[in-house]
């Protein structure tokens, strides 16, 4: 079994919401929940272009501060990134991501996520390798997994992904 880890991201155009789910073994102690959550927010908001408005797992989570309070002009969610991971392939999807952080191309159906840049590297490591809970209240290091309990061992690639919502 494992726990879900989901932050709400808002964008700027309708001030609408999704989520990004990450799972965490359900063996975890929410204050190490808790501490991993608050560690992450900031590699999260770091990539999008929205902000954050509410992370929570089995109670909410106050947000770190520091982080954004409200979305940049012109943030939209259905532009996101896909980040997809092995083993088991999971993926998990950035709402409203940075545009500056795409590796533009002609051909808008591959367009794929600049990794090499500090705060999308640094997501990817946090998504992998995980995050020490400790400096947010927790005592351990918190690794992610996927719906099985398994944990990602290999970052495969990030893309672009459009989602419509509806109006």
């Amino acid at each position: 079994m494992t726990a879900a880890i989901n932050y709400r991201i808002r964008d700027y155009s309708s001030n609408r919401s999704s989520q990004v789910a990450i799972n965490v073994p359900d063996s975890i102690s929410i204050e190490n929940v808790a501490g991993y959550a608050k560690e992450l927010a900031p590699l999260i908001d770091a990539v999008t272009d929205g902000y954050i408005d509410q992370v929570s797992a089995v109670v909410a989570i106050a947000l770190p501060a520091g982080i954004k309070d409200e979305p940049q002009p012109g943030s939209d969610l259905e532009e996101g990134a896909e980040f997809v991971f092995k083993p088991y392939t999971r993926a998990t999807r950035i709402p409203a991501f940075e545009p500056a952080y795409f590796l533009w191309s002609d051909d808008l159906r591959e367009i794929l996520v600049n990794t090499t840049l500090p705060p999308v590297a640094a997501l990817i490591s946090a998504l992998i390798d995980g995050l020490d809970a400790a400096p947010s209240g927790g005592n351990q290091v918190v690794v992610p997994v996927d719906s099985r309990g398994e944990p990602s061992v290999e970052f495969d690639n990030a893309y672009r992904s459009v989602k419509k919502y509806k109006r």
